[in-house]
């Protein structure tokens, strides 16, 4: 029989039987506009629920016609989430709503002690999720990926973490493909060849490096996110390993890729066709066959699971598959050479000992300077004029079994403000002068060396070292 309420110690037992949970069916008057209710009205008591005590975990799936609402809390849970939904239905914004028994897919999962693991991606995955809407509809998340993306990011950080090489991740966006072209609700339309241009998008989503993104970037929001997403592939992967999960591992990141986009709101057509070019941007790829690049042996990346190592040093792992090293898309960068009394601005994000100068990646369709005078807008909170093209520096790294290639176009840029003033928490911004630019540590080293040899009025070139396709960063 299903409790009123449970202790600490009787919650610790329900998660273990994974039977015993209580779960609330809300039927939203309008479905399409039930996230909406739920980010704005549900998140923050539930919110305040987890802080207060009440609610130990909790999560949500979408199953039409409703929301179903798992929880395990204390004594007053119960009623507090009651009162919850008995003020929404007063609102008009929940139709009907009723108490009822959640029953785990504990096979489905890999067996109990997967199951845990499950349900702590399920709880952190939910309350992301309704942060994220929370953002999405109160306009303040306009450098955050769209809800695609975002599951394509997700989904890659979960297969990183556990350690897959480039072509078990292939066979598992596979598998999720096949569910979702046999499941009841599949879309029997044809789909469509694959675009070169759609091919580049998925695979810059797939490779991009998100625990640099998420540190200094448009990813930093989603930052404790993707950090959960990683950590549970990690989790699975050495259940994995000790003989303690009852399924396959790929067969088990799969079922948690579909459970994620349907709580993220993604149609079954939608899930099809990015596990579908997924898919094909791995097997049909011959480019990726490339030799192993050097792990580094410590560092931020490398302890939050973005390493396709378990995120443990080599030596730990010998047995690990990583031959095959993923290359990512050249990405396009826009800097601004930001000179004043003899000195040049530089920028720096808080915690690291190198600087670089200001601006930031140029995105698909946007002309160059436009996306420099955007960036130093975003970082510097200022209006920026272009006076000339200073030069050009080509810049190779490879990072978590990912190698980068990156072309930076170089400008002389003025700004209009007096003293330019941070606008983003994590960077600071300071003026170095020009005869010490050759011993500041900037990153990367080409960009220093071009501005002090450089001449002044021709515009230089820094490539790669002949022969060489990356290097370590």
């Amino acid at each position: 029989m299903l409790p009123d309420s449970t202790t600490p110690g009787q919650r610790a037992d329900f998660d273990g039987d994974h039977d015993c949970w209580p779960q609330l069916l809300i039927e939203w008057t309008a479905w399409d506009n039930a996230e909406v209710a739920a980010a704005r009205r549900l998140h923050p008591a539930l919110a305040t629920a987890e802080r207060d005590g009440r609610l130990d975990q909790w999560f949500f799936v979408r199953k039409h016609p409703h929301w179903r609402l798992r929880h395990l809390g204390d004594t007053t849970s119960r009623t507090y989430l009651a009162r919850t939904l008995e003020g929404l239905t007063a609102t008009g914004e929940v139709a009907w709503w009723a108490h009822g028994i959640y029953e785990p897919e504990t096979p489905a999962f890999g067996g109990a002690t997967a199951m845990t693991i499950a349900h702590r991606l399920f709880h952190e995955d939910s309350r992301n999720i309704l942060d994220y809407l929370s953002r999405q509809h109160a306009a303040e998340s306009s450098r955050e990926p769209g809800r695609r993306e975002l599951g394509v990011l997700l989904i890659s950080a979960l297969l990183r973490g556990a350690g897959l090489d480039w072509h078990e991740q292939g066979d598992v966006w596979n598998r999720i493909a096949h569910l979702r072209r046999t499941s009841n609700n599949a879309p029997t339309n044809h789909q469509p060849p694959i675009t070169h241009q759609q091919r580049q998008n998925m695979q810059r989503l797939m490779t991009a490096d998100a625990a640099r993104l998420s540190e200094s970037g448009p990813l930093e929001p989603i930052r404790n996110w993707l950090d959960a997403f990683a950590r549970t592939g990690r989790e699975l992967a050495e259940h994995a390993q000790h003989g303690q999960l009852e399924r396959g591992l790929r067969v088990v990141l799969a079922h948690h890729a579909i459970f994620a986009w349907n709580r993220l709101g993604l149609s079954a057509q939608e899930q099809r066709t990015l596990s579908e070019r997924a898919t094909e941007v791995i097997m049909t790829d011959h480019t990726t066959e490339m030799p192993r690049p050097p792990i580094p042996e410590s560092g931020d990346d490398a302890a939050r699971g973005y390493t396709t190592n378990h995120g443990k040093p080599h030596e730990r792992n010998p047995t690990a598959r990583t031959d095959r090293m993923v290359s990512a898309p050249t990405e396009l960068i826009a800097r601004a050479v930001i000179r004043r009394n003899e000195h040049i601005l530089l920028a720096h994000q808080i915690g690291k000992a190198w600087s670089f100068l200001p601006g930031g990646h140029v995105e698909p369709g946007e002309q160059i300077e436009t996306a420099l005078r955007r960036e130093i807008a975003e970082e510097l909170g200022t209006t920026a004029e272009i006076t000339g093209f200073v030069g050009a520096v080509e810049h190779g790294y490879t990072e978590n079994e990912v190698t980068h290639h990156e072309l930076n176009l170089l400008f002389d840029v003025t700004l209009d403000a007096p003293e330019p003033t941070s606008q983003e928490k994590h960077l600071e911004f300071h003026w170095i002068p020009l005869d010490q630019i050759a011993e500041t540590n900037v990153r990367p080293a080409s960009f220093k060396d071009a501005l002090v040899t450089a001449e002044v009025s021709v515009p230089f070139w820094r490539g790669l070292p002949t022969g060489t396709s990356s290097s370590v960063r």
